[in-house]
């Protein structure tokens, strides 16, 4: 990605951010796709406790539920 004087390698949290912000856009498209009279399956993000709190936001401003998950076993 490019920061002004280069390329710079993205963190996990970042790709992640932006993995959850496509996905989240690809579902809200393919239920615009979806007939009218049929349900639409609610949605969810999932993240664990250690991740970015950048999702919640995304999340809560698509109208999506958001959820921490702990890490490990």
């Amino acid at each position: 990605m490019p920061d002004g004087s280069g390329w710079r390698v993205l963190t996990g949290n970042e790709l992640g951010i932006l993995l959850g912000h496509w996905q989240i856009l690809r579902w809200k498209k393919k239920q615009a796709y979806e007939a009218a009279d049929e349900v639409a399956p609610e949605a969810a993000v999932l993240a664990s406790v250690v991740s970015s709190r950048m999702l919640r936001a995304i999340a809560a401003k698509e109208s999506i539920k958001y959820y921490d998950t702990l890490t490990g076993k």
